[in-house]
């Protein structure tokens, strides 16, 4: 069992954690090698995921819940029998390494990200790429998954992982997302440039964040177009980017036409004073339109 983790993140980078409905009543970690999967992949860095279907509180703890859950009674196979010398093995292992207090942090910090249905949050700490981002979407297709909030914040999914991204968001039906976080993954004007196009006809998602990546003006002309036609966004975070004048004024100019987005956050590119004064007088236009509130964050 030592070897498991190494080759769960050579083949996959990642983890999926499915409940057993027939050890429902005890417990998912209440068995021995799920705990001592979960340790190796915590300690080799895995990405762990829970299944958002079977992701519950009593899937995951048992009927007693969190404040219940003691890996250490967890058992391997039929209680009843003698424990076996796997058992000894994991328990050591365990205890000389971490100590069973930790693994139960540990676990109980993973079911926190990861529990809420609906809700995928990937670990800001998994550094998932390209790679990662595209079998968690074949996941999410495989299982018929429906996915209203998705957050892969400070990952490395780069334009190769929101290429993939936007076009499951056009042909996954399942991928219901109201809010999407793509804050800090390393994308680039291509990357949104192929979400720009898939968000043209998309109607569901309403808050996006795509702060502190690496979109320039051609990136921020792609989204500007998008803006014309799209009704649904609300919110767009674009801080800690790249985009100069040019990329201003296309969204000042697609904010003319845009009659949904209430805030733009701008803050720390590379406009100048043109460009700052493009959104401004937007801004000044739209607010005196009875109704209509328009936030502009620089």
């Amino acid at each position: 069992p030592m070897y498991s983790a190494h080759g769960v993140k050579r083949a996959a980078g990642a983890m999926l954690v499915v409940s057993n409905e027939k050890v429902l009543d005890k417990g998912l970690y209440s068995r021995l090698w799920c705990t001592w999967e979960v340790f190796c992949a915590v300690r080799e860095k895995v990405l762990i995921l829970v299944h958002p279907l079977t992701g519950s509180e009593a899937h995951l703890f048992g009927t007693g819940g969190k404040m219940k859950f003691q890996p250490e009674l967890g058992r391997c196979g039929n209680p009843a029998l003698a424990v076996t010398e796997d058992e000894n093995r994991i328990r050591d292992a365990i205890g000389d390494d971490a100590g069973w207090d930790t693994i139960r942090r540990e676990v109980l910090e993973v079911s926190e990200y990861t529990s809420e249905f609906g809700r995928i949050d990937v670990d800001a700490g998994a550094r998932i790429g390209p790679k990662g981002i595209k079998l968690l979407l074949e996941a999410i297709a495989t299982d018929n998954i429906t996915v209203e909030q998705l957050c892969i914040s400070c990952n490395r999914i780069g334009d190769a992982g929101v290429e993939a991204l936007a076009e499951a968001l056009q042909r996954n039906n399942t991928l219901r997302i109201a809010e999407l976080d793509l804050y800090d993954n390393n994308i680039g004007d291509s990357g949104a440039q192929a979400l720009a196009a898939a968000l043209q006809r998309n109607r569901t998602i309403a808050e996006l964040w795509l702060h502190g990546n690496n979109i320039g003006d051609l990136g921020a002309q792609a989204l500007a177009t998008m803006l014309q036609d799209n009704g649904t966004i609300t919110w767009l975070e674009l801080s800690e980017n790249k985009i100069g004048d040019l990329g201003a004024k296309a969204l000042a100019e697609a904010l003319q036409r845009n009659r949904t987005l209430e805030d733009l956050y701008f803050k720390e590119n590379r406009i100048g004073d043109l460009g700052a004064q493009a959104l401004r007088d937007v801004q000044a236009v739209k607010n005196q339109v009875v109704g209509v509130r328009f936030g502009l964050h620089l």
